[in-house]
Protein backbone atom coordinates (compact mmCIF):
# COMPACT_ATOMS: atom_id res chain seq x y z
CA UNK A 1 0.00 0.00 0.00
CA UNK A 2 1.24 3.77 -0.14
CA UNK A 3 2.24 4.03 3.88
CA UNK A 4 4.15 0.64 2.71
CA UNK A 5 5.70 2.42 -0.27
CA UNK A 6 6.95 5.75 1.62
CA UNK A 7 8.44 3.71 4.59
CA UNK A 8 10.71 1.20 1.88
CA UNK A 9 11.59 5.23 0.22
CA UNK A 10 12.81 5.96 4.08
CA UNK A 11 14.34 2.95 4.38
CA UNK A 12 16.58 3.69 1.13
CA UNK A 13 17.09 6.82 1.99
CA UNK A 14 18.58 6.16 5.60
CA UNK A 15 20.91 3.42 3.86
CA UNK A 16 21.85 6.04 1.29
CA UNK A 17 22.93 8.35 4.37
CA UNK A 18 24.50 5.74 6.39
CA UNK A 19 26.62 4.62 3.26
CA UNK A 20 27.67 8.34 2.95
CA UNK A 21 28.35 8.55 6.85
CA UNK A 22 30.24 5.41 6.73
CA UNK A 23 32.46 6.49 3.31
CA UNK A 24 33.11 10.06 5.35
CA UNK A 25 34.31 8.49 8.58
CA UNK A 26 36.71 6.51 6.77
CA UNK A 27 37.63 9.74 4.54
CA UNK A 28 37.89 11.66 7.77
CA UNK A 29 39.91 8.67 9.47
CA UNK A 30 42.43 7.90 6.41
CA UNK A 31 42.63 12.25 6.19
CA UNK A 32 44.11 11.88 10.05
CA UNK A 33 46.33 9.07 9.67
CA UNK A 34 47.90 11.04 6.58
CA UNK A 35 48.48 14.08 8.96
CA UNK A 36 50.33 12.15 11.39
CA UNK A 37 52.31 10.05 8.69
CA UNK A 38 53.38 13.82 7.22
CA UNK A 39 54.01 15.06 10.91
CA UNK A 40 56.06 11.53 11.45
CA UNK A 41 57.62 12.72 8.38
CA UNK A 42 58.27 16.56 9.43
CA UNK A 43 59.28 14.67 12.85
CA UNK A 44 61.82 12.72 11.40
CA UNK A 45 63.14 15.57 8.86
CA UNK A 46 63.57 17.83 12.07
CA UNK A 47 66.11 15.44 13.75
CA UNK A 48 67.97 14.27 10.58
CA UNK A 49 68.40 18.54 10.36
CA UNK A 50 69.32 18.65 14.14
CA UNK A 51 71.90 15.41 13.39
CA UNK A 52 73.28 17.40 10.36
CA UNK A 53 73.68 20.95 12.62
CA UNK A 54 75.52 18.99 14.93
CA UNK A 55 77.75 16.77 12.23
CA UNK A 56 79.01 20.48 10.86
CA UNK A 57 79.63 22.13 13.76
CA UNK A 58 81.85 18.87 14.57
CA UNK A 59 83.17 18.99 10.52
CA UNK A 60 83.56 23.02 11.31
CA UNK A 61 85.63 22.16 14.68
CA UNK A 62 88.17 19.60 12.78
CA UNK A 63 88.66 22.39 10.35
CA UNK A 64 89.43 25.02 13.02
CA UNK A 65 91.83 22.96 14.56
CA UNK A 66 93.18 21.65 11.34
CA UNK A 67 93.79 24.97 10.07
CA UNK A 68 95.27 26.11 13.76
CA UNK A 69 97.16 23.16 13.03
CA UNK A 70 98.53 24.09 9.37
CA UNK A 71 99.76 27.12 10.41
CA UNK A 72 101.94 25.75 12.75
CA UNK A 73 102.84 23.47 10.64
CA UNK A 74 103.59 26.35 7.97
CA UNK A 75 105.56 28.06 10.78
CA UNK A 76 108.07 24.40 11.22
CA UNK A 77 108.55 24.36 7.64
CA UNK A 78 109.44 28.02 7.53
CA UNK A 79 112.06 27.61 10.22
CA UNK A 80 113.36 24.17 8.84
CA UNK A 81 113.70 25.99 5.58
CA UNK A 82 115.36 28.91 7.13
CA UNK A 83 117.95 26.43 9.16
CA UNK A 84 118.36 24.49 5.83
CA UNK A 85 119.35 27.90 4.46
CA UNK A 86 121.87 28.70 7.42
CA UNK A 87 123.15 25.24 7.18
CA UNK A 88 123.69 25.96 3.84
CA UNK A 89 125.90 28.47 4.28
CA UNK A 90 129.63 28.75 4.44
CA UNK A 91 130.46 30.55 7.58
CA UNK A 92 132.64 33.81 7.00
CA UNK A 93 135.12 35.20 9.28
CA UNK A 94 136.93 38.65 9.28
CA UNK A 95 140.83 37.76 9.64
CA UNK A 96 141.93 40.69 9.30
CA UNK A 97 141.23 44.36 8.02
CA UNK A 98 142.90 47.60 7.34
CA UNK A 99 141.30 50.70 7.39
CA UNK A 100 142.64 53.95 5.31
CA UNK A 101 141.43 57.39 6.35
CA UNK A 102 142.55 60.57 6.31
CA UNK A 103 145.91 60.03 8.93
CA UNK A 104 146.86 57.94 5.94
CA UNK A 105 146.11 60.58 3.43
CA UNK A 106 146.50 64.18 5.04
CA UNK A 107 146.22 66.32 2.10
CA UNK A 108 143.15 64.41 0.36
CA UNK A 109 139.69 65.15 0.43
CA UNK A 110 138.17 61.64 0.45
CA UNK A 111 135.06 61.07 -1.04
CA UNK A 112 132.84 59.06 1.66
CA UNK A 113 134.04 56.10 2.79
CA UNK A 114 133.48 52.33 1.63
CA UNK A 115 134.24 48.78 2.84
CA UNK A 116 135.70 46.12 0.36
CA UNK A 117 135.61 42.36 1.22
CA UNK A 118 138.61 40.56 0.13
CA UNK A 119 139.46 36.58 0.58
CA UNK A 120 142.14 35.91 3.51
CA UNK A 121 145.17 34.76 1.34
CA UNK A 122 145.96 31.12 2.05
CA UNK A 123 147.76 30.19 5.31
CA UNK A 124 147.74 34.24 5.98
CA UNK A 125 150.43 34.66 3.00
CA UNK A 126 149.90 37.27 0.45
CA UNK A 127 151.21 36.76 -2.70
CA UNK A 128 151.06 39.59 -4.92
CA UNK A 129 150.22 39.48 -9.06
CA UNK A 130 151.16 41.91 -11.26
CA UNK A 131 148.52 41.30 -13.80
CA UNK A 132 145.74 41.68 -10.99
CA UNK A 133 147.54 45.15 -9.73
CA UNK A 134 148.10 46.51 -12.79
CA UNK A 135 143.89 46.26 -13.59
CA UNK A 136 143.43 47.57 -9.77
CA UNK A 137 145.01 50.65 -10.65
CA UNK A 138 143.73 51.91 -13.77
CA UNK A 139 140.19 51.26 -12.05
CA UNK A 140 141.02 53.19 -9.86
CA UNK A 141 142.90 56.04 -11.99
CA UNK A 142 139.54 56.38 -13.75
CA UNK A 143 137.34 55.99 -10.77
CA UNK A 144 139.47 59.17 -9.75
CA UNK A 145 139.11 61.01 -12.79
CA UNK A 146 134.78 60.41 -12.98
CA UNK A 147 134.83 61.49 -9.26
CA UNK A 148 136.21 64.94 -10.60
CA UNK A 149 134.12 64.81 -14.19
CA UNK A 150 137.22 63.65 -16.28
CA UNK A 151 136.21 61.20 -19.02
CA UNK A 152 138.12 57.64 -18.26
CA UNK A 153 141.22 57.21 -19.75
CA UNK A 154 141.87 54.19 -22.30
CA UNK A 155 144.42 51.68 -21.93
CA UNK A 156 146.47 50.94 -25.07
CA UNK A 157 148.88 48.29 -25.36
CA UNK A 158 152.00 50.54 -26.22
CA UNK A 159 151.19 52.59 -23.59
CA UNK A 160 151.02 49.87 -21.27
CA UNK A 161 154.20 47.94 -22.69
CA UNK A 162 155.64 51.23 -21.76
CA UNK A 163 154.66 51.11 -18.20
CA UNK A 164 156.21 48.08 -18.18
CA UNK A 165 159.25 48.89 -19.67
CA UNK A 166 159.42 52.10 -17.46
CA UNK A 167 158.82 50.26 -14.27
CA UNK A 168 161.75 47.73 -15.33
CA UNK A 169 163.99 50.42 -16.10
CA UNK A 170 163.70 51.78 -12.15
CA UNK A 171 166.31 50.81 -10.09
CA UNK A 172 164.88 48.90 -6.84
CA UNK A 173 164.78 51.76 -4.46
CA UNK A 174 165.04 54.73 -6.45
CA UNK A 175 163.21 56.58 -8.79
CA UNK A 176 164.13 58.23 -12.22
CA UNK A 177 162.22 59.88 -14.83
CA UNK A 178 164.85 60.08 -17.76
CA UNK A 179 164.42 58.53 -20.55
CA UNK A 180 160.64 58.82 -20.53
CA UNK A 181 158.55 59.89 -24.26
CA UNK A 182 155.13 60.28 -22.27
CA UNK A 183 153.76 62.22 -19.17
CA UNK A 184 154.92 59.52 -16.54
CA UNK A 185 153.89 59.15 -12.80
CA UNK A 186 156.56 56.88 -10.51
CA UNK A 187 156.39 55.44 -7.18
CA UNK A 188 158.00 53.36 -4.75
CA UNK A 189 155.16 49.74 -3.78
CA UNK A 190 155.89 47.30 -1.67
CA UNK A 191 153.10 44.71 -1.87
CA UNK A 192 154.71 42.83 1.39
CA UNK A 193 153.08 45.83 3.70
CA UNK A 194 149.50 44.84 2.65
CA UNK A 195 146.99 41.55 1.81
CA UNK A 196 145.42 42.15 -1.31
CA UNK A 197 146.23 43.16 -4.76
CA UNK A 198 143.07 45.48 -4.76
CA UNK A 199 145.04 47.09 -1.45
CA UNK A 200 148.33 47.57 -2.86
CA UNK A 201 146.45 49.43 -6.06
CA UNK A 202 144.64 51.60 -3.84
CA UNK A 203 147.61 52.87 -1.82
CA UNK A 204 149.81 53.07 -4.88
CA UNK A 205 146.71 55.75 -6.47
CA UNK A 206 146.18 57.13 -3.52
CA UNK A 207 150.35 57.63 -3.07
CA UNK A 208 150.18 59.44 -6.42
CA UNK A 209 147.22 61.93 -5.38
CA UNK A 210 148.24 62.23 -2.05
CA UNK A 211 151.22 63.43 -2.77
CA UNK A 212 152.71 63.16 1.16
CA UNK A 213 155.64 60.72 0.09
CA UNK A 214 156.45 63.08 -3.52
CA UNK A 215 160.52 63.26 -3.12
CA UNK A 216 159.23 66.70 -4.24
CA UNK A 217 158.09 68.44 -1.45
CA UNK A 218 155.09 70.49 -2.16
CA UNK A 219 154.16 69.22 -5.90
CA UNK A 220 151.11 67.88 -7.01
CA UNK A 221 151.97 66.98 -10.40
CA UNK A 222 151.21 63.70 -9.96
CA UNK A 223 147.47 64.34 -9.12
CA UNK A 224 147.25 66.59 -12.40
CA UNK A 225 148.46 63.74 -14.50
CA UNK A 226 145.92 61.32 -12.75
CA UNK A 227 143.13 64.03 -13.77
CA UNK A 228 143.60 66.05 -16.06
CA UNK A 229 145.91 64.00 -18.22
CA UNK A 230 144.13 62.60 -21.72
CA UNK A 231 144.63 59.80 -24.49
CA UNK A 232 145.75 56.57 -24.21
CA UNK A 233 147.32 55.22 -20.84
CA UNK A 234 149.12 52.71 -19.63
CA UNK A 235 149.91 51.27 -15.63
CA UNK A 236 152.26 48.50 -14.42
CA UNK A 237 154.05 47.55 -11.49
CA UNK A 238 157.39 46.00 -11.18
CA UNK A 239 157.48 43.56 -8.28
CA UNK A 240 160.93 42.61 -8.30
CA UNK A 241 162.07 46.51 -8.48
CA UNK A 242 159.02 47.89 -6.02
CA UNK A 243 157.67 50.11 -8.72
CA UNK A 244 154.59 51.12 -10.34
CA UNK A 245 154.94 53.23 -13.39
CA UNK A 246 151.98 55.18 -15.12
CA UNK A 247 151.72 56.71 -18.44
CA UNK A 248 149.96 58.63 -20.70
CA UNK A 249 150.37 60.14 -24.19
CA UNK A 250 148.06 63.08 -23.81
CA UNK A 251 147.01 63.15 -27.51
CA UNK A 252 144.24 64.83 -28.56
CA UNK A 253 144.04 67.22 -25.64
CA UNK A 254 142.45 70.71 -26.69
CA UNK A 255 143.65 74.40 -26.37
CA UNK A 256 141.82 74.90 -23.03
CA UNK A 257 142.60 71.74 -21.80
CA UNK A 258 146.40 71.82 -22.74
CA UNK A 259 146.50 75.36 -21.14
CA UNK A 260 144.76 74.18 -17.83
CA UNK A 261 147.10 70.82 -17.67
CA UNK A 262 150.44 73.26 -17.89
CA UNK A 263 149.02 76.05 -15.91
CA UNK A 264 147.99 73.43 -12.87
CA UNK A 265 151.48 70.99 -12.88
CA UNK A 266 153.57 74.83 -13.05
CA UNK A 267 151.28 75.62 -10.37
CA UNK A 268 151.08 72.70 -8.29
CA UNK A 269 153.50 73.59 -6.00
CA UNK A 270 151.33 76.82 -4.35
CA UNK A 271 147.55 75.15 -5.09
CA UNK A 272 148.23 71.88 -3.40
CA UNK A 273 144.51 70.97 -3.63
CA UNK A 274 143.90 72.13 -7.18
CA UNK A 275 139.95 71.62 -6.38
CA UNK A 276 139.60 67.59 -6.34
CA UNK A 277 138.42 65.11 -4.73
CA UNK A 278 139.60 61.83 -3.68
CA UNK A 279 139.10 57.92 -3.61
CA UNK A 280 136.83 57.10 -0.70
CA UNK A 281 137.88 55.94 2.70
CA UNK A 282 138.58 52.13 2.25
CA UNK A 283 138.20 49.59 4.93
CA UNK A 284 139.33 46.18 3.61
CA UNK A 285 138.04 43.17 5.38
CA UNK A 286 139.96 39.82 4.70
CA UNK A 287 137.90 37.43 5.35
CA UNK A 288 137.56 33.87 5.65
CA UNK A 289 134.85 31.34 4.28
CA UNK A 290 134.78 27.74 5.75
CA UNK A 291 132.59 25.78 3.89
CA UNK A 292 128.91 24.45 4.91
CA UNK A 293 128.97 21.19 7.17
CA UNK A 294 127.57 18.23 5.00
CA UNK A 295 126.17 16.38 8.67
CA UNK A 296 124.19 19.67 9.36
CA UNK A 297 123.01 20.06 5.91
CA UNK A 298 121.77 16.41 5.81
CA UNK A 299 119.80 17.21 9.44
CA UNK A 300 118.39 20.15 8.45
CA UNK A 301 117.52 19.18 4.95
CA UNK A 302 115.80 16.12 7.08
CA UNK A 303 113.61 18.16 9.27
CA UNK A 304 112.81 20.06 6.08
CA UNK A 305 111.45 16.91 4.79
CA UNK A 306 109.26 16.10 8.00
CA UNK A 307 108.13 19.15 8.57
CA UNK A 308 106.73 19.21 4.67
CA UNK A 309 105.26 15.93 4.64
CA UNK A 310 103.23 17.33 7.88
CA UNK A 311 102.27 20.41 6.43
CA UNK A 312 100.87 17.92 3.54
CA UNK A 313 99.03 15.64 5.17
CA UNK A 314 97.70 18.41 7.31
CA UNK A 315 96.69 20.10 4.25
CA UNK A 316 94.89 17.71 2.56
CA UNK A 317 93.13 16.54 5.50
CA UNK A 318 92.15 20.39 5.04
CA UNK A 319 90.77 19.74 1.57
CA UNK A 320 89.04 16.81 2.99
CA UNK A 321 86.88 18.02 5.76
CA UNK A 322 85.78 20.78 3.20
CA UNK A 323 84.86 18.19 1.02
CA UNK A 324 83.12 16.78 3.90
CA UNK A 325 81.86 20.12 4.90
CA UNK A 326 80.36 20.98 2.00
CA UNK A 327 78.28 17.61 1.62
CA UNK A 328 77.20 18.36 4.60
CA UNK A 329 75.92 21.67 4.06
CA UNK A 330 74.13 20.19 0.90
CA UNK A 331 72.67 17.30 2.92
CA UNK A 332 71.37 19.79 5.53
CA UNK A 333 69.86 22.34 2.53
CA UNK A 334 68.13 19.38 1.25
CA UNK A 335 66.99 18.35 4.29
CA UNK A 336 65.59 22.34 5.13
CA UNK A 337 63.83 22.11 1.52
CA UNK A 338 62.31 18.18 1.70
CA UNK A 339 61.04 19.75 5.32
CA UNK A 340 59.34 22.57 4.00
CA UNK A 341 57.73 20.22 1.43
CA UNK A 342 56.74 17.73 4.63
CA UNK A 343 55.44 21.00 6.49
CA UNK A 344 53.55 21.67 3.04
CA UNK A 345 51.72 18.64 3.28
CA UNK A 346 50.52 18.55 6.83
CA UNK A 347 49.46 22.22 6.47
CA UNK A 348 47.48 20.38 3.11
CA UNK A 349 46.66 17.00 4.73
CA UNK A 350 44.97 19.09 8.15
CA UNK A 351 42.45 20.76 5.36
CA UNK A 352 41.64 17.92 3.72
CA UNK A 353 40.75 16.65 7.42
CA UNK A 354 38.67 19.75 8.47
CA UNK A 355 36.86 18.97 4.87
CA UNK A 356 36.43 15.40 5.67
CA UNK A 357 35.05 16.44 9.36
CA UNK A 358 32.41 19.05 7.84
CA UNK A 359 31.83 16.36 5.36
CA UNK A 360 31.00 14.00 7.98
CA UNK A 361 29.07 16.36 10.26
CA UNK A 362 26.59 16.80 7.87
CA UNK A 363 26.33 12.85 6.78
CA UNK A 364 25.66 12.53 9.83
CA UNK A 365 22.87 14.87 10.10
CA UNK A 366 21.98 13.34 6.93
CA UNK A 367 21.90 10.30 8.31
CA UNK A 368 19.87 11.44 11.66
CA UNK A 369 17.33 13.06 9.48
CA UNK A 370 16.37 10.11 7.27
CA UNK A 371 16.55 7.98 10.53
CA UNK A 372 13.52 10.03 11.73
CA UNK A 373 12.33 10.59 8.75
CA UNK A 374 12.20 6.71 8.20
CA UNK A 375 10.53 6.28 12.07
CA UNK A 376 7.96 8.76 11.50
CA UNK A 377 6.80 6.45 8.30
CA UNK A 378 7.14 3.31 10.40
CA UNK A 379 5.04 4.43 12.49
CA UNK A 380 2.34 6.32 10.10
CA UNK A 381 2.67 2.22 8.16
CA UNK A 382 1.48 0.85 11.82
CA UNK A 383 -1.35 3.14 12.55
CA UNK A 384 -3.89 1.51 10.89
CA UNK A 385 -3.08 -2.00 11.70
CA UNK A 386 -3.35 -1.42 15.25
CA UNK A 387 -6.87 0.57 14.73
CA UNK A 388 -7.50 -2.46 13.17
CA UNK A 389 -6.45 -5.02 15.69
CA UNK A 390 -8.14 -2.51 18.05
CA UNK A 391 -11.69 -3.04 16.35
CA UNK A 392 -11.22 -6.47 15.72
CA UNK A 393 -10.74 -7.16 19.97
CA UNK A 394 -13.20 -4.67 20.36
CA UNK A 395 -15.87 -6.94 18.10
CA UNK A 396 -14.61 -9.84 19.31
CA UNK A 397 -15.19 -8.63 23.06
CA UNK A 398 -18.63 -7.28 21.93
CA UNK A 399 -19.18 -10.51 20.59
CA UNK A 400 -18.76 -12.30 23.82
CA UNK A 401 -20.69 -9.77 25.48
CA UNK A 402 -23.72 -10.53 22.80
CA UNK A 403 -23.06 -14.40 23.25
CA UNK A 404 -23.03 -13.81 27.46
CA UNK A 405 -26.22 -11.41 27.10
CA UNK A 406 -28.12 -13.80 24.46
CA UNK A 407 -27.19 -17.11 27.13
CA UNK A 408 -28.24 -14.76 29.55
CA UNK A 409 -31.87 -13.84 28.00
CA UNK A 410 -32.06 -17.48 27.29
CA UNK A 411 -31.33 -18.62 30.72
CA UNK A 412 -34.01 -15.78 31.72
CA UNK A 413 -36.61 -17.00 29.53
CA UNK A 414 -36.11 -20.01 30.79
Amino acid sequence: DAASAVTAAKQATVDQASAAQQKAATQANQAKVAVASAQDAVNKNTQAINSAKTAIQNTTSQINANNQAVSTAQAKVTAAQAALAAAERPTTTTESQNKYDAAEFPQSQLTGAETVSVAYPSNGKYVPNADKINQYMFEYINQLRALNGQPALKQASTLQNNAIARAAAQVDGGLDHTGSSYAENLTQVYPQWFMSDQETAYNAVMGWYDESNNVESGSFGHRVNLIYSTGDAGVAINLAKHVAAFEVDNAGMTEAQQDKYVDLFDNAHTNAATGTKALPAVTFNYVQTTPADPKKIAAANATLIAATASLNGLQNTGKTLATTLANQNASLQALQNQTSGLQATVTTKQAQVQVAATSLKAANVALTQAQGQLATAQQQQLSPVRNLKTSIAKTAAAQVTATQAAKNLASTKT
